[in-house]
């Protein structure tokens, strides 16, 4: 059968040594009479993997004998998981990301109301003021 995306892609991340080369080769072998076409091949490498799930999980026990045999720290144990990891590169675009949208919004020009006073901040605390208010009034 043909390899699926998300097998082509762990084996071809696992092409090369980490930290060592900037690249890797994939080579893939099978049966002259099973070759899968250009297309089958092409989708295969290019098409999206499915989004991968950790299923590491950390217990006492196992924090517990970390420590003892390894001298390891629990910040050590969860910076090296795969939700860990992935968590951290997701930071990084959404720090820069709201960079970008802070700075997008200091440069708007004041909002002015059409109909003069008050100001559109005061608008704005009544309307949360206002909704305070809902909220307390709904859960008492």
């Amino acid at each position: 059968r043909t390899l699926k995306p998300a097998e082509y892609t762990q084996m071809a991340g696992r092409a090369g040594r980490r930290g060592l080369d900037d690249f890797g080769n994939v080579y893939i072998f099978c049966p002259d009479e099973n070759l899968p076409d250009y297309q089958e091949t092409q989708r295969m490498m290019q098409n999206k993997a499915s989004a991968l799930q950790s299923k590491f999980k950390l217990t006492y026990g196992m924090l517990l004998e970390l420590t003892k045999m390894h001298g390891l720290r629990v910040q050590d144990v969860m910076s090296r998981s795969f939700m860990e990891n992935h968590r951290a590169e997701r930071l990084i675009t959404a720090k820069r990301d709201l960079t970008r949208r802070n700075l997008e919004i200091v440069a708007l020009p004041p909002i002015e109301c059409v109909y003069g006073e008050p100001k559109m901040e005061q608008y704005a605390e009544l309307e949360l003021e206002s909704r305070k208010l809902a909220i307390d009034l709904h859960w008492e």
